[in-house]
Protein backbone atom coordinates (compact mmCIF):
# COMPACT_ATOMS: atom_id res chain seq x y z
CA UNK A 1 0.00 0.00 0.00
CA UNK A 2 1.61 3.17 -1.19
CA UNK A 3 2.02 6.32 0.85
CA UNK A 4 3.42 9.72 0.00
CA UNK A 5 6.67 8.90 1.77
CA UNK A 6 8.02 10.01 5.10
CA UNK A 7 6.59 13.33 6.11
CA UNK A 8 6.75 14.82 9.58
CA UNK A 9 4.20 17.47 8.58
CA UNK A 10 1.24 15.06 8.71
CA UNK A 11 -1.43 15.86 11.28
CA UNK A 12 -2.54 13.37 13.92
CA UNK A 13 -5.73 12.79 11.95
CA UNK A 14 -3.75 11.95 8.79
CA UNK A 15 -1.55 9.51 10.70
CA UNK A 16 -4.67 7.95 12.21
CA UNK A 17 -6.12 7.32 8.76
CA UNK A 18 -2.87 5.84 7.45
CA UNK A 19 -2.95 3.28 10.24
CA UNK A 20 -6.69 2.59 10.02
CA UNK A 21 -6.65 1.97 6.28
CA UNK A 22 -4.14 -0.81 6.91
CA UNK A 23 -6.44 -2.43 9.48
CA UNK A 24 -7.52 -5.79 7.95
CA UNK A 25 -10.84 -5.80 9.80
CA UNK A 26 -11.77 -2.34 8.50
CA UNK A 27 -10.63 -3.20 4.99
CA UNK A 28 -12.73 -6.38 4.98
CA UNK A 29 -15.79 -4.56 6.35
CA UNK A 30 -15.50 -1.81 3.73
CA UNK A 31 -15.09 -4.33 0.92
CA UNK A 32 -18.14 -6.36 1.97
CA UNK A 33 -20.35 -3.31 2.46
CA UNK A 34 -19.24 -1.79 -0.85
CA UNK A 35 -20.20 -5.00 -2.67
CA UNK A 36 -23.83 -4.72 -1.49
CA UNK A 37 -26.62 -3.10 -3.51
CA UNK A 38 -27.48 0.42 -2.26
CA UNK A 39 -30.81 -0.67 -0.78
CA UNK A 40 -29.07 -3.37 1.28
CA UNK A 41 -26.54 -0.88 2.66
CA UNK A 42 -29.43 1.48 3.47
CA UNK A 43 -31.27 -1.17 5.48
CA UNK A 44 -28.14 -2.10 7.41
CA UNK A 45 -27.77 1.57 8.37
CA UNK A 46 -31.44 1.60 9.42
CA UNK A 47 -30.68 -1.13 11.92
CA UNK A 48 -28.35 1.30 13.70
CA UNK A 49 -31.17 3.79 14.23
CA UNK A 50 -31.78 5.26 10.79
CA UNK A 51 -35.35 4.03 10.25
CA UNK A 52 -38.23 6.51 10.21
CA UNK A 53 -41.85 6.80 9.16
CA UNK A 54 -40.71 8.43 5.93
CA UNK A 55 -38.16 5.67 5.30
CA UNK A 56 -39.59 2.45 6.77
CA UNK A 57 -37.82 -0.89 6.85
CA UNK A 58 -38.80 -3.29 4.04
CA UNK A 59 -38.92 -6.81 5.46
CA UNK A 60 -38.34 -8.42 2.06
CA UNK A 61 -34.99 -6.62 1.77
CA UNK A 62 -33.99 -7.38 5.36
CA UNK A 63 -34.62 -11.08 4.75
CA UNK A 64 -32.06 -11.05 1.93
CA UNK A 65 -29.25 -9.63 4.09
CA UNK A 66 -26.38 -11.92 5.04
CA UNK A 67 -26.31 -12.83 8.73
CA UNK A 68 -22.63 -11.88 8.92
CA UNK A 69 -23.69 -8.22 9.10
CA UNK A 70 -25.55 -8.77 12.37
CA UNK A 71 -24.80 -10.01 15.85
CA UNK A 72 -27.10 -13.01 16.14
CA UNK A 73 -24.81 -15.27 18.16
CA UNK A 74 -26.95 -15.02 21.29
CA UNK A 75 -30.34 -14.91 19.63
CA UNK A 76 -32.88 -17.68 20.06
CA UNK A 77 -32.66 -20.32 17.34
CA UNK A 78 -29.53 -19.03 15.62
CA UNK A 79 -27.29 -21.63 13.95
CA UNK A 80 -23.99 -21.10 12.15
CA UNK A 81 -25.31 -22.74 8.96
CA UNK A 82 -27.96 -20.05 8.48
CA UNK A 83 -26.94 -17.79 5.61
CA UNK A 84 -29.48 -14.97 5.52
CA UNK A 85 -31.69 -13.10 7.95
CA UNK A 86 -34.62 -14.79 6.22
CA UNK A 87 -33.15 -18.22 7.05
CA UNK A 88 -32.85 -17.21 10.68
CA UNK A 89 -36.37 -15.74 10.85
CA UNK A 90 -37.98 -18.84 9.32
CA UNK A 91 -36.01 -21.43 11.30
CA UNK A 92 -36.31 -19.62 14.65
CA UNK A 93 -39.89 -18.35 14.38
CA UNK A 94 -41.51 -21.18 16.31
CA UNK A 95 -38.97 -21.03 19.13
CA UNK A 96 -39.18 -17.25 19.37
CA UNK A 97 -42.97 -17.40 19.57
CA UNK A 98 -42.84 -20.01 22.32
CA UNK A 99 -40.42 -17.81 24.28
CA UNK A 100 -42.55 -14.71 23.76
CA UNK A 101 -40.08 -13.00 21.43
CA UNK A 102 -42.47 -12.11 18.64
CA UNK A 103 -40.71 -9.00 17.39
CA UNK A 104 -37.28 -9.36 15.79
CA UNK A 105 -34.73 -6.63 16.49
CA UNK A 106 -31.40 -6.80 14.66
CA UNK A 107 -28.12 -5.46 15.99
CA UNK A 108 -25.46 -4.67 13.42
CA UNK A 109 -22.20 -6.48 14.14
CA UNK A 110 -19.51 -4.30 15.69
CA UNK A 111 -17.26 -4.82 12.67
CA UNK A 112 -19.76 -3.05 10.40
CA UNK A 113 -20.53 -0.07 12.68
CA UNK A 114 -18.87 3.28 11.97
CA UNK A 115 -18.52 4.09 15.66
CA UNK A 116 -16.17 1.12 15.98
CA UNK A 117 -13.65 3.10 13.92
CA UNK A 118 -14.67 6.60 15.09
CA UNK A 119 -15.51 7.63 11.52
CA UNK A 120 -18.34 9.84 10.31
CA UNK A 121 -18.73 7.77 7.13
CA UNK A 122 -17.01 4.93 5.28
CA UNK A 123 -13.79 5.85 3.47
CA UNK A 124 -12.03 3.76 0.83
CA UNK A 125 -8.93 2.26 2.51
CA UNK A 126 -7.18 2.18 -0.85
CA UNK A 127 -6.78 5.94 -1.00
CA UNK A 128 -4.93 8.55 0.98
CA UNK A 129 -7.01 11.40 2.39
CA UNK A 130 -5.58 14.89 2.10
CA UNK A 131 -5.35 17.06 5.18
CA UNK A 132 -7.86 19.48 3.67
CA UNK A 133 -10.42 16.65 3.48
CA UNK A 134 -10.03 15.62 7.12
CA UNK A 135 -12.65 18.06 8.40
CA UNK A 136 -15.57 16.06 9.70
CA UNK A 137 -13.91 12.72 9.00
CA UNK A 138 -13.52 11.62 12.61
CA UNK A 139 -16.45 11.34 14.98
CA UNK A 140 -16.87 10.07 18.50
CA UNK A 141 -20.15 10.26 20.41
CA UNK A 142 -19.44 10.05 24.11
CA UNK A 143 -21.74 7.41 25.64
CA UNK A 144 -23.62 8.65 28.67
CA UNK A 145 -26.00 6.91 31.05
CA UNK A 146 -28.80 9.17 32.19
CA UNK A 147 -30.54 8.75 35.50
CA UNK A 148 -33.63 10.24 33.89
CA UNK A 149 -34.27 10.57 30.19
CA UNK A 150 -36.46 13.38 28.96
CA UNK A 151 -38.92 12.32 26.25
CA UNK A 152 -40.17 15.61 24.71
CA UNK A 153 -42.69 13.81 22.50
CA UNK A 154 -44.64 12.71 25.59
CA UNK A 155 -44.92 16.07 27.32
CA UNK A 156 -48.38 16.66 25.89
CA UNK A 157 -49.92 13.41 27.20
CA UNK A 158 -52.15 13.45 30.29
CA UNK A 159 -52.72 9.74 30.96
CA UNK A 160 -50.34 6.88 31.53
CA UNK A 161 -52.05 4.93 28.75
CA UNK A 162 -51.10 7.53 26.15
CA UNK A 163 -47.62 7.85 27.61
CA UNK A 164 -47.13 4.08 27.59
CA UNK A 165 -48.05 3.81 23.94
CA UNK A 166 -45.65 6.58 22.98
CA UNK A 167 -42.78 5.17 25.06
CA UNK A 168 -43.29 1.80 23.41
CA UNK A 169 -43.12 3.43 19.98
CA UNK A 170 -39.90 5.19 20.95
CA UNK A 171 -38.31 1.86 21.84
CA UNK A 172 -38.56 1.92 25.63
CA UNK A 173 -40.18 -0.94 27.58
CA UNK A 174 -43.91 -0.33 27.04
CA UNK A 175 -46.18 0.24 30.00
CA UNK A 176 -49.12 -2.15 30.45
CA UNK A 177 -52.59 -0.74 29.73
CA UNK A 178 -53.84 0.88 32.87
CA UNK A 179 -56.15 3.79 33.45
CA UNK A 180 -54.33 6.37 35.47
CA UNK A 181 -54.08 10.10 35.02
CA UNK A 182 -51.13 12.14 36.13
CA UNK A 183 -51.72 14.39 39.04
CA UNK A 184 -51.60 17.97 37.93
CA UNK A 185 -49.11 20.10 39.82
CA UNK A 186 -49.52 23.74 40.60
CA UNK A 187 -46.19 25.19 39.51
CA UNK A 188 -46.63 28.04 41.97
CA UNK A 189 -46.42 25.61 44.87
CA UNK A 190 -43.09 24.21 43.60
CA UNK A 191 -44.03 20.70 44.71
CA UNK A 192 -42.01 17.59 43.92
CA UNK A 193 -42.59 15.80 40.60
CA UNK A 194 -45.08 12.97 40.40
CA UNK A 195 -43.55 9.49 40.11
CA UNK A 196 -45.42 6.47 38.77
CA UNK A 197 -43.80 3.03 38.65
CA UNK A 198 -45.39 0.51 36.30
CA UNK A 199 -43.74 -2.64 35.00
CA UNK A 200 -40.01 -2.19 34.48
CA UNK A 201 -40.23 1.52 33.69
CA UNK A 202 -40.33 4.48 36.06
CA UNK A 203 -42.18 7.48 34.68
CA UNK A 204 -41.81 10.97 36.10
CA UNK A 205 -43.86 14.09 35.47
CA UNK A 206 -41.89 17.16 36.34
CA UNK A 207 -43.25 20.29 38.00
CA UNK A 208 -43.15 21.94 34.60
CA UNK A 209 -45.18 19.04 33.08
CA UNK A 210 -42.22 17.52 31.27
CA UNK A 211 -42.10 13.71 31.08
CA UNK A 212 -39.10 11.59 32.02
CA UNK A 213 -38.50 7.83 31.99
CA UNK A 214 -35.94 5.54 33.60
CA UNK A 215 -35.55 1.88 32.71
CA UNK A 216 -34.86 0.08 35.98
CA UNK A 217 -33.35 -2.90 34.15
CA UNK A 218 -30.46 -0.89 32.68
CA UNK A 219 -27.24 -2.54 33.96
CA UNK A 220 -24.21 -0.57 35.08
CA UNK A 221 -21.65 -2.23 32.81
CA UNK A 222 -18.28 -0.60 32.22
CA UNK A 223 -15.09 -2.06 30.87
CA UNK A 224 -11.75 -1.57 32.60
CA UNK A 225 -11.00 1.37 30.27
CA UNK A 226 -14.29 3.25 30.73
CA UNK A 227 -15.52 5.66 33.39
CA UNK A 228 -19.10 6.78 33.99
CA UNK A 229 -19.22 10.29 35.41
CA UNK A 230 -22.07 11.98 37.24
CA UNK A 231 -22.21 15.78 37.21
CA UNK A 232 -24.24 17.56 39.87
CA UNK A 233 -26.04 20.40 38.10
CA UNK A 234 -26.84 22.11 41.40
CA UNK A 235 -23.13 22.97 41.67
CA UNK A 236 -20.85 25.01 39.39
CA UNK A 237 -19.80 22.89 36.41
CA UNK A 238 -16.29 24.24 35.79
CA UNK A 239 -14.71 23.05 39.01
CA UNK A 240 -16.39 19.64 38.63
CA UNK A 241 -14.90 19.21 35.18
CA UNK A 242 -11.45 20.25 36.38
CA UNK A 243 -11.63 17.85 39.31
CA UNK A 244 -12.90 15.10 37.02
CA UNK A 245 -10.05 15.71 34.61
CA UNK A 246 -7.46 15.32 37.38
CA UNK A 247 -9.08 12.10 38.62
CA UNK A 248 -9.34 10.66 35.09
CA UNK A 249 -5.74 11.47 34.22
CA UNK A 250 -4.53 9.89 37.45
CA UNK A 251 -6.69 6.81 36.86
CA UNK A 252 -5.48 6.55 33.27
CA UNK A 253 -1.87 6.62 34.42
CA UNK A 254 -2.65 3.89 36.96
CA UNK A 255 -4.23 1.68 34.28
CA UNK A 256 -1.28 2.25 31.96
CA UNK A 257 1.23 1.43 34.70
CA UNK A 258 -0.75 -1.70 35.59
CA UNK A 259 -0.87 -2.88 31.97
CA UNK A 260 -4.66 -2.73 31.55
CA UNK A 261 -4.51 -0.14 28.74
CA UNK A 262 -1.84 1.36 26.51
CA UNK A 263 -0.84 4.97 26.81
CA UNK A 264 -2.61 6.98 24.07
CA UNK A 265 -0.17 7.87 21.26
CA UNK A 266 1.00 11.44 20.90
CA UNK A 267 1.60 13.29 17.67
CA UNK A 268 5.36 13.32 18.08
CA UNK A 269 6.80 11.62 15.00
CA UNK A 270 10.34 11.51 16.31
CA UNK A 271 12.89 10.38 13.75
CA UNK A 272 10.14 9.35 11.31
CA UNK A 273 8.76 6.63 13.60
CA UNK A 274 5.19 6.73 12.23
CA UNK A 275 6.37 6.60 8.63
CA UNK A 276 8.60 3.64 9.54
CA UNK A 277 5.65 1.88 11.19
CA UNK A 278 3.63 2.31 8.00
CA UNK A 279 6.51 0.87 6.00
CA UNK A 280 6.68 -2.11 8.36
CA UNK A 281 2.93 -2.76 8.03
CA UNK A 282 3.22 -2.69 4.25
CA UNK A 283 6.15 -5.12 4.37
CA UNK A 284 4.18 -7.45 6.64
CA UNK A 285 1.24 -7.21 4.26
CA UNK A 286 3.59 -8.18 1.43
CA UNK A 287 4.54 -11.35 3.32
CA UNK A 288 8.08 -10.49 4.43
CA UNK A 289 9.56 -12.25 7.46
CA UNK A 290 10.89 -10.47 10.55
CA UNK A 291 14.45 -10.97 9.34
CA UNK A 292 13.66 -9.58 5.89
CA UNK A 293 11.99 -6.54 7.48
CA UNK A 294 15.01 -6.07 9.77
CA UNK A 295 17.24 -6.00 6.68
CA UNK A 296 15.16 -3.18 5.19
CA UNK A 297 14.56 -0.97 8.22
CA UNK A 298 17.19 -1.82 10.84
CA UNK A 299 20.37 -2.18 8.81
CA UNK A 300 20.66 -5.93 9.33
CA UNK A 301 22.67 -7.41 6.47
CA UNK A 302 24.33 -10.57 5.23
CA UNK A 303 28.13 -10.69 4.95
CA UNK A 304 30.46 -13.32 3.61
CA UNK A 305 33.36 -14.76 5.59
CA UNK A 306 36.04 -17.26 4.66
CA UNK A 307 36.50 -20.21 6.94
CA UNK A 308 38.72 -23.27 6.68
CA UNK A 309 36.95 -26.54 6.16
CA UNK A 310 38.99 -29.02 8.17
CA UNK A 311 37.72 -32.00 6.22
CA UNK A 312 38.31 -30.52 2.78
CA UNK A 313 41.39 -28.70 4.02
CA UNK A 314 40.46 -25.55 2.17
CA UNK A 315 38.82 -22.17 2.64
CA UNK A 316 35.06 -22.03 2.10
CA UNK A 317 32.74 -19.05 1.79
CA UNK A 318 30.21 -18.76 4.67
CA UNK A 319 27.41 -16.21 4.87
CA UNK A 320 26.17 -14.83 8.17
CA UNK A 321 23.68 -12.18 9.31
CA UNK A 322 25.07 -9.17 11.17
CA UNK A 323 23.70 -5.93 12.61
CA UNK A 324 25.09 -2.43 12.63
CA UNK A 325 26.25 -2.45 16.24
CA UNK A 326 26.16 -6.16 17.17
CA UNK A 327 27.86 -7.96 14.35
CA UNK A 328 28.28 -11.21 16.24
CA UNK A 329 24.80 -11.35 17.84
CA UNK A 330 22.42 -14.27 17.09
CA UNK A 331 19.55 -13.72 14.65
CA UNK A 332 16.92 -13.67 17.43
CA UNK A 333 18.71 -10.76 19.09
CA UNK A 334 19.21 -8.95 15.80
CA UNK A 335 15.46 -9.02 15.06
CA UNK A 336 14.41 -8.06 18.60
CA UNK A 337 14.23 -4.34 17.79
CA UNK A 338 12.15 -4.84 14.66
CA UNK A 339 9.78 -7.18 16.51
CA UNK A 340 9.07 -4.38 18.99
CA UNK A 341 8.42 -2.00 16.10
CA UNK A 342 6.08 -4.54 14.50
CA UNK A 343 4.17 -4.84 17.77
CA UNK A 344 3.81 -1.06 18.03
CA UNK A 345 2.82 -0.71 14.36
CA UNK A 346 0.11 -3.37 14.69
CA UNK A 347 -1.13 -1.71 17.87
CA UNK A 348 -1.52 1.61 16.05
CA UNK A 349 -3.18 -0.11 13.10
CA UNK A 350 -5.74 -2.03 15.14
CA UNK A 351 -6.77 0.46 17.84
CA UNK A 352 -4.10 3.05 18.63
CA UNK A 353 -5.04 5.16 15.59
CA UNK A 354 -8.10 6.40 17.52
CA UNK A 355 -5.82 8.04 20.07
CA UNK A 356 -4.06 9.87 17.23
CA UNK A 357 -7.30 10.93 15.62
CA UNK A 358 -8.47 12.86 18.69
CA UNK A 359 -5.07 14.14 19.81
CA UNK A 360 -5.51 17.73 18.70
Amino acid sequence: MATSGRCDARTSQQWAWEFLRRNPIYRDAYQKLSALPPEHRLHISMCTGGASEEQPVVEAIVRQLDVQFFDLSRRLGFHAEQQSVGDYMDQSQRLREEMGEDDLSLTVAKKFRLETYSLSKWYDPGIEVAGSDMAGMWKHDIPMQFGLFHVPATDRFQSIDELGEEIGWLGYPPLPARTHSFKRIDKRLRKSPVETTVGMTEVFRGADSRSFVRDRTTPDTLTAAQVSAVIDLTLPIDFQLESLRAVLENHQRTLVDSGFVQSPPKHVDRFGAFAEYLEILDLLDAGLTHLEIARKVDGVSTVSDWRRDSKANKLVKVERVVGRSKRAAPINELTQAVRKKIERAISLRDHGYRGLAFNV
